[in-house]
């Protein structure tokens, strides 16, 4: 596992338990094999870029099936419904709707989701779905969201997408992979 996935699953902490294990990531992503069970951060322009053929097939960014996503965005409006809230983000490449559904289990509300407020920012795990009532739209349906209380996390989440968008499209870094620490390819004349 490569340190992108284990930084973003070690943030999803013990927040649910339907996000996948360290264990489950796929280790062959480099070489075509998608990565079906890992957390894949992205930029909510890369969600609303991603393509499937039909309805039946997972979403594809850069060539690669993404199922769970973690992205990052400042909170545009928060709608309160009975059975779920609605969350606008935009993260500076678009905006996408952020669906959480209520837990009719739970009668307590948690002290997390008080603190989302609209032109915060916040971090979200979820699922890329179609919108049920217009498939032209996208959304995120939400397993985990959380309020961001340091800053540096947007920067951070900026920076994790792109090294892992690269990954994706271009493979490993083979500096990382081919050479130990302090081996160059320069040769020596005696």
């Amino acid at each position: 596992m490569n340190s992108v996935q284990e930084t973003t699953l070690a943030s999803a902490g013990e927040a649910t338990g339907d996000l996948p294990e360290a264990g489950d990531v796929d280790e062959d992503a480099a070489s075509g094999t998608a990565s079906r069970g890992g957390v894949r951060p992205v930029m909510i322009g890369q969600l609303l870029g991603a393509s499937r053929p039909n309805s039946d097939t997972d979403f594809k960014i850069d060539g690669e099936v993404v199922r769970f996503v973690t992205i990052v965005g400042q909170i545009g409006s928060i709608s309160r419904q009975t059975t779920h809230v609605v969350y606008t983000l935009g993260d500076g490449t678009d905006v996408i709707e952020v669906k959480e559904w209520n837990d009719v289990e739970s009668s307590s509300p948690q002290s997390a989701k008080l603190k989302l407020k609209e032109r915060g920012y916040c971090r979200v795990w979820g699922v890329l779905k179609e919108n049920s009532f217009n498939h032209d739209r996208k959304m995120v349906e939400v397993y985990v969201i959380r309020p961001i209380t340091d800053i540096n996390e947007v920067n951070y989440h900026r920076l994790e997408a792109r090294a892992a968008q690269l990954y994706f499209k271009y493979g490993p870094d083979p500096w990382r992979t081919t050479r130990s620490v302090g081996e160059t390819d320069m040769t020596q004349d005696g």
